[in-house]
């Protein structure tokens, strides 16, 4: 059942990304600005303790903490208070699938790491216990080294410490602790010392060696009763705290111990004298390894492929109280008054999640409504938001990809493929290339969890007489096929069953893994099947061991559902987007570059289904997490308008450019793909205002040549994050060196000048008219920080660069006297227009339009929805609806799209000729008023249908909203 409205709705929100550039303080001081600017939710970044240094707050490290890196919590409240005073209220982000591993930051951890499963929050943590690698049983892998095991420690890079009472391993910057019961073997060296100086029946002597016993005689950490468990949590402090006091008493006690570290440190040149430390190491719950074991061994789930992210069980009730315990105080305390949840999928159980989530809400503020709550939910295709989740909506990706679509023409696209194929010389379906990129995944950065699942399944196939010979390698072969070609990032059975959607997508993937693997035993796809879609037995009770068949399969079901989704996102976006380079305006999160054209009427049935289903569902054009900025996007969605002049420029600069490539063993570098990614983004993120007659600046070089770097490590190809090829990287970045500021410059900026000119006005009409859109669509639009203004973005980090607050709040003051100004009208507009560069265009739209929204909630958050039909008379296409609401009046919308073939510099006023919008015949009158422009306009009404010209509408600007003239 679909969740109630919430108890308060933003009209608009704005994202920020908090960090060492932006701080509490710093957002209490620009929130005046943002209340002007028509704001009424402040969309903050994660808040809880991070990683220290971190600059996005996703590597959590402290639940119960606020980031002392972003203030303290009287800065958190002082913000709130002075938020609210402007009417603005808090949308936090929060991370509870996964948190920072650091063990010095995180205590959690750094307990796991002690005392391995005997720790208190080793079941925090989704770690396997018991993989089937026994050298890791009862231990946690901690890939962390540079190098492999016995060469660092032959070089002397493993090294103890004591410190307070307690010893510890030091490796460069990390800072490991020792398993308090294996410490004696450490210890005992400094007891012939102490008995040499002081006598063995010295007091400080004795206490030494009882502490020494005390620590042999913990529990070891393998026990994990919980009786054992209290007493080693317990005697170990008391243990340590003796130590303290005895050093503090007899500080020769710790010159002694102080030399039996440095003892067991060994010394280098003599590999021997690192056996004692060697015999430590391996006693430990971890087992120290190079960074690249984990690609095959680590075996606690992490967020994606990242090493220093691991997976927190938060569908036990202990997690989720330990890690929303200080989110639920802001609740209550209301500083915070609505949620984004980062990346649902990595969830266990994802509804049980968000029920468990607003109980808690409703717990700590007392209302019986909703919290607002809004999902990282990627939809993929034709998938929807599953309508038993206790959100929302979705945080806007499909929105994006939606509008994205409408300034594709699908011409040009088909023309664009062809081109990219000549070039390039692949012809390669996507399907084809996303299931390839799936399967490299699976085979390096994520192979380890893939080993966990087939051990799994296998467990479970030898179970059954009917399915115990199906082999291990059988059996991962099977998830690998199965994971490459599921085409969402998940499926949702739970304990509670299945949709028939789940049911569908499952026996989709199973036909695909069947169609490319005809010679894999059917048996096999119809074992998998049963597992994934497991019926509970007649008698719950019945048991095969510690648990049932339907237990068991369920267990597996839902892992690989945690799995699928990693797959989906390291495979498609973060591979496949980077090499499926035909039109990389296309290549967004939750996209599909194959099939990206959407139609007017498209984007019509999405609009109304999102206003009927998840009228609060986020709209956004730019994130965090997208690859270009939305005004990057808009220039390079023109080419597919200009196919003729971007083959005739792309065919010359390739030529002209091609002394900026390295031969590299009979190989070029960059290649011919990376290339065309390359000179698509120049293209799109060029300064605005910045000449095409001069070197690009030095900033842009090198945020171009981050960007290839990271373009080219995620297509992997010629390199990866895993397996860096220095040479392809290094010829990379100085071709676009050379290309940009080197001697063949002029030559390339000569030939791409005239369509750089080009791209630059459609670009900027693109942008206006998907902004006009994402206000005024149904939906809560969000603003990423600065994009009010002009922002060129690349992909991250490039994207969390400070914006320029000081500037868009004097540019906005300006605007508003003039805006204020008896004169102003269309001319004023016309005029913003032509200085396009100055961005005072752009911010006019969003203040206009945000302040439309916070005056007239009502209308913007549950207006009705009704399309309007263009009749176009000229070879461009355009967007027209209308908003209405019983107590909040009417607005009209409408945007030109795919104008580059239009007459004019700008497709407005006759570039119409008599191309009109037709107005529903209940409208409010004639007389109508562009928010944008201040023109007063006349619609004709006729006996049969009402209309207005688009040569009228949009005479000053490619994009109009009307509401009602009233005088």
């Amino acid at each position: 059942m679909r969740i109630d409205p919430p108890a308060w709705t933003p009209t608009s929100t704005y994202r920020l990304q908090l960090g060492p550039d932006l701080r509490l303080a710093d957002v209490e001081a620009i929130t005046p600005y943002l209340a002007s600017l028509g704001v009424e939710a402040l969309y903050l970044s994660p808040m809880l303790k991070a990683r220290p240094g971190s600059t996005h707050g996703y590597d959590i490290v402290d639940h119960a903490a606020l980031n002392p890196d972003l203030g303290t919590e009287e800065d958190l409240a002082r913000m709130s208070r002075g938020a609210a005073t402007h009417g603005l209220r808090l949308l936090a982000d929060i991370v509870p699938n996964h948190m920072g591993v650091d063990p010095r930051a995180n205590p959690w951890w750094r307990e796991v790491l002690e005392n391995g499963p005997c720790s208190p929050y080793a079941e925090y943590f989704d770690i396997d216990w018991d993989p089937i690698t026994p050298h890791l049983r009862q231990k946690v892998l901690w890939p962390i080294l540079g190098d492999q095991y016995g060469a660092a420690l032959d070089r002397g890079e493993l090294q103890l410490e004591y410190e307070d009472g307690r010893l510890g391993l030091c490796y460069f910057d990390h800072r490991l602790p020792i398993n308090p019961r294996q410490t004696p073997l450490v210890f005992r060296h400094a007891v012939p010392t102490l008995v040499g100086e002081l006598g063995d029946a010295h007091a400080a002597v004795i206490e030494f060696q009882s502490i020494l016993e005390g620590l042999h005689n913990l529990p070891p950490y393998t026990d994990t009763h919980p009786e054992r468990i209290a007493v080693r949590q317990r005697e170990k402090e008391v243990l340590r705290g003796r130590l303290l006091r005895l050093v503090e008493e007899t500080p020769f006690v710790l010159e002694a111990i102080v030399q039996a570290v440095t003892h067991v440190n060994g010394q280098q040149g003599q590999l021997s004298s690192y056996d004692e430390l060697h015999g430590l190491l391996e006693a430990q719950p971890y087992r120290l390894a190079s960074w690249r074991t984990a690609v095959d061994e680590i075996n606690y789930r992490r967020f994606f492929d990242i090493n220093d992210l691991a997976g927190v069980r938060v569908e036990q009730e202990t997690v989720f109280d330990a890690t929303h315990k200080l989110i639920g105080r802001w609740l209550r305390e209301g500083q915070v008054h609505a949620l984004r949840l980062d990346h649902p999928d990595g969830l266990f159980d994802p509804e049980a999640y968000f029920r468990r989530l607003q109980q808690l809400a409703r717990d700590e503020t007392g209302q019986d409504a909703p919290l607002y709550v809004v999902a990282e939910k990627i939809l993929s295709g034709r998938e929807r938001l599953r309508d038993d989740w206790q959100v929302h909506g979705t945080t806007g990706y499909n929105f994006l990809n939606e509008i994205n679509g409408l300034f594709l023409d699908p011409t040009g696209v088909r023309r664009l493929r062809r081109l990219h194929a000549r070039t390039t010389g692949v012809r390669e379906p996507l399907a084809d290339i996303v299931y390839d990129a799936k399967t490299l995944i699976m085979n390096t950065a994520m192979s380890s969890e893939l080993g966990v699942l087939a051990d799994a399944l296998a467990r479970i196939a030898r179970a059954d007489r009917h399915t115990r010979d199906f082999t291990l390698n059988s059996l991962r072969e099977l998830i690998a096929e199965y994971v490459a070609c599921i085409p969402v990032y998940r499926t949702y059975v739970s304990p509670r069953g299945w949709t028939h959607e789940d049911e569908a997508i499952i026996d989709r993937t199973i036909a695909e893994a069947e169609r490319r693997n005809p010679a894999m035993e059917r048996s096999l796809f119809r074992f998998l099947r049963q597992v994934l879609l497991p019926s509970p037995p007649d008698d719950t009770h019945a048991a095969q061991g510690p648990l049932s068949m339907y237990e068991r399969r369920l267990a597996f079901a839902m892992k690989l559902q945690q799995y699928t989704g990693p797959v989906q996102a390291k495979g498609v976006e973060d591979t496949t987007f980077y090499r499926y380079n035909v039109l990389v305006s296309m290549n967004e999160v939750g996209a599909d570059p194959g099939a990206g054209v959407h139609s007017v009427d498209d984007v019509h049935a999405a609009n109304a289904a999102r206003q009927r289903d998840w009228p609060a569902e986020m709209t956004t054009l730019s994130t965090h997490d997208t690859k270009l900025g939305e005004d990057v996007r808009a220039r390079i969605h023109a080419l597919s308008e200009l196919a003729d002049e971007w083959q005739e420029a792309l065919g010359r600069v390739l030529r002209v450019s091609a002394s900026a490539r390295t031969l590299l063993r009979g190989a070029w570098a960059p290649d011919r793909h990376d290339e065309c990614r390359f000179l698509q983004v120049l293209l799109g993120c060029w300064p605005p205002g910045l000449s095409f007659d001069a070197p690009a600046p030095a900033d842009l070089i090198a945020r171009l040549q981050a960007y290839m770097l990271k373009a080219i490590r995620e297509a992997k190809r010629h390199t990866s994050w895993i397996a860096q090829n220095e040479a392809y990287e290094a010829a990379t970045a100085s071709y676009v060196d050379e290309v940009l500021g080197g001697s063949i410059a002029p030559r390339v900026f000569g030939v791409l000048r005239p369509l750089a000119a080009q791209l630059a006005t459609r670009g900027v009409c693109n942008s206006l008219a998907q902004t006009v859109l994402k206000l005024t669509s149904p939906g809560v639009p969000d603003t990423y920080q600065g994009s009010e203004g002009w922002k060129f973005d690349l992909v991250d980090p490039d994207n969390r660069r400070p914006a320029p607050f000081e500037a868009l709040a004097t540019r906005l003051r300006d605007l508003d006297a003039e805006r204020e100004c008896d004169r102003f009208g269309p001319s004023n507009v016309s005029r913003w227009l032509d200085a396009w560069p100055d961005g005072r265009l752009k911010l006019h739209v969003v203040s206009t339009l945000l302040r439309a929204r916070r005056a007239r909630p009502e209308l913007w958050l549950r207006g009705d929805y009704r399309p309007l039909h263009v009749e176009l008379a000229v070879s461009a296409s355009a967007m027209a609806f209308a908003r209405r609401h019983d107590g909040d009046g009417w607005a009209l919308v409408v945007a030109g799209l795919r104008t580059a073939r239009l007459p004019g510099a700008w497709p407005v006023g006759p570039a119409w000729a008599t191309s009109r919008v037709l107005l529903p015949d209940d409208t409010p009158g004639t007389a109508w008023r562009d928010l944008l422009t201040g023109a007063q306009l006349t619609s004709t009404r006729t006996a049969a249908e009402q209309w207005m010209f688009l040569a009228q509408v949009l005479q000053a600007a490619p994009v109009a909203v009307l509401v009602p003239d009233i005088g």
